[in-house]
């Protein structure tokens, strides 16, 4: 059998890592400038410092077994190895709440594992100094799933409930830092600190010079663009833009009606929600992935498709801890209103919904992964479009791939299931002291080779 070659080498930083680190040391004769990090979401600041605690497995695929044609054989380059990296993913097989369960599932017995059918997954094993996986299907695009944070290897510490991985940082003794974990010159951070705050706090908190390193959206960002004078420098970071839409659940009353649906499309100013909720800093939104614009569909009749007498009860579902999510319900509740529906907002876990806000900024780049990591949380809700994304990604061409989340994509649009409205622009915020900090996707950002230069 030829022999094969797959280097899985993703990007420098990582949310995790199975094998024990060692304990940081801080040298008292070299004392460090620490980094001070603006943290205004949980989740994204979670993401973060993963990227900074953690970095991706390196696979290499070696000669396979001619006995088991569906297996493949891969040599996992240290700190980590085989058997951490299995215990790893099948952990993340465990939670419910885990990307691995959709990441994972065409490996061979990894949803009986999910479901509590075995104790394993049977396509998942270490053989010495080898990591074997078995496949229930077809699964070309092994190496676009490895770029997921999620799959970056990593061990939650079972006292302080922290996440622990080999990337360049590590937990202070106190858990309140983030200490790097290597000696290097004393102009690179030694430490990263977190600085937490309400996002309306943010522009002053930079502007006073009380942070070194964020990430800015909205009136944030444009406050700071606009200012006369700041410590900062402002990157556009397109990588990190948000893209929020509604998902319609059409077996709810009122919203199992096409024409209702494709009304509600075209009922939201997306324009004045930019301009009055975000500064002005984002654009109209008409498609998750990129591609050309598309005009909304609109009703049928033209009109307002049910009686003027009647005032539809509708629930709006989003995500509590994301402010830019809570400020864009608020907007669509008060527009909504204006045209007689009565909409509810119920922030909190989506479970069963009528309406849900989601937020699209997918950690890989592949259009097919990007939408199933978009659509996997909501669940039974999208559970048709989440079997055609899954079944799209045994496809193996980019090119193909691209074009098959397009139509895919299209056919949501069409029948107004999934309604964008609004793309945030993102912003890197840094001191202009600081340099060597770079974005990867979404949610990574690379302090390798972060350093002071004064």
């Amino acid at each position: 059998m030829p022999r094969l070659s797959l280097i899985l080498l993703i990007s420098w930083i990582c949310a995790g890592c199975a094998v024990d680190p060692a304990r940081p040391t801080e040298r008292p004769d070299a004392p460090r400038r620490a980094l001070r990090l603006l943290e205004t979401e949980p989740g994204l600041a979670r993401a973060v410092r993963h990227s900074a605690l953690c970095r991706p497995p390196a696979l290499t695929e070696i000669e396979g077994d001619p006995d088991q044609p569906s297996c493949r054989r891969f040599r996992v380059a240290p700190p980590a190895d085989p058997q951490s990296l299995v215990a790893a993913w099948e952990a993340g097989l465990r939670r419910p709440d885990s990307a691995h369960r959709w990441l994972l599932e065409p490996l061979a017995g990894s949803r009986d594992l999910v479901f509590g059918g075995a104790a394993h997954a049977s396509g998942l094993r270490a053989e010495h100094d080898t990591l074997v996986l078995c496949m229930a299907r077809a699964m070309p695009d092994l190496s676009l799933r490895v770029a997921h944070p999620d799959l970056w290897p990593h061990r939650v510490d079972p006292v302080s409930l922290r996440v622990q991985g080999d990337g360049p940082f590590r937990w202070s003794a106190d858990g309140t830092a983030l200490v790097r974990s290597e000696p290097g010159r004393a102009s690179r951070p030694g430490r990263i600190e977190f600085v937490q705050a309400p996002d309306r706090d943010a522009a002053g908190l930079i502007s006073r010079g009380q942070v070194d390193l964020a990430i800015a959206y909205g009136v944030t960002a444009d406050t700071l663009l606009t200012a006369d004078a700041s410590p900062v420098h402002l990157e556009r970071i397109p990588d990190w833009d948000k893209v929020y839409a509604l998902w319609l659940n059409p077996s709810s009353r009122w919203l199992n009606d096409p024409r209702f649906r494709r009304w509600l499309a075209a009922s939201i100013d997306r324009e004045a929600m930019v301009r009055l909720v975000f500064g002005g800093r984002g654009e109209p939104a008409f498609r998750l992935l990129g591609g050309e614009h598309r005009t909304v569909p609109g009703p049928t009749n033209g009109g307002r498709p049910i009686a003027s007498s009647s005032s539809p009860r509708l629930a709006l579902t989003f995500d509590a801890q994301d402010p830019h999510a809570r400020s864009i319900a608020a907007r669509i509740k008060a527009e909504l209103e204006q045209d007689g529906l009565l909409l509810e907002l119920q922030p909190g876990p989506k479970g069963r919904f009528q309406m849900a806000l989601v937020a699209h900024h997918p950690p890989i780049a592949d259009p097919l992964l990007a939408l199933q990591h978009t659509l996997w949380p909501l669940g039974d809700a999208a559970a048709e479009a989440l079997r055609l994304l899954d079944r799209a990604s045994r496809i193996a061409h980019p090119r193909r791939r691209r074009e098959r989340a397009a139509r895919l994509e299209d056919d949501l649009l069409a029948d107004a299931r999934l309604i964008p409205l609004l793309r945030l622009h993102a912003w890197l915020v840094r001191h202009r002291d600081l340099r060597g900090v770079s974005a990867g996707r979404y949610g990574i950002l690379r302090f390798d080779r972060a350093e002071w230069v004064r």
